[in-house]
């Protein structure tokens, strides 16, 4: 018995080509598929720019209203420090005995500005609690607030 040759005996098998159709289709889909997955990552790529370039300058924003806020607050701190010279301050008692200055432990010279924090009355040189006061809103010796709170307002 011979071997059956396959390309001797072909017969027209219309399948065939319904099958290189739907192979034609299917790559066409998924050419389009990946087309429009490609598009939908660079959508998604330029959004998510978007995104954080938004929360960078709603940062920015937020950053740039708290340093007004702190200027605000260092401007009110200095303007109720009282301020008067060493040999008033002697005269009217503020200061009893000459202790040096805490914040850069120098002793207080005849001429210079002293200044007063308001609630606790502790004496410093003017330009020593002033570069204090740019980083603390309290007292170098006894942490007590230099700001009073406001009180509520009633309405």
């Amino acid at each position: 018995m011979a071997a059956a040759n396959p390309t001797s005996s072909a017969v027209f098998d219309p399948s065939i080509f319904d099958c290189l159709w739907w192979t034609r289709t299917a790559l066409k889909l998924l050419k389009w598929l990946g087309w429009g997955a490609l598009c939908s990552a660079a959508a998604a790529v330029v959004l998510l720019a978007c995104a954080a370039a938004y929360l960078a300058f709603a940062e920015h924003r937020r950053r740039k209203a708290a340093l007004a806020r702190r200027k605000r607050l260092r401007r009110r701190m200095m303007s109720t420090v009282r301020d008067a010279p060493y040999e008033q301050m002697l005269a009217a008692r503020i200061i009893i005995q000459a202790k040096p200055c805490v914040v850069c432990r120098r002793e207080y010279e005849a001429g210079e500005t002293c200044s007063v924090l308001p609630r606790c009355a502790h004496v410093f040189h003017r330009h020593c609690i002033a570069a204090w006061l740019r980083h603390h809103n309290t007292c170098p010796i006894c942490n007590a607030a230099v700001l009073v709170a406001l009180p509520a307002a009633t309405s």
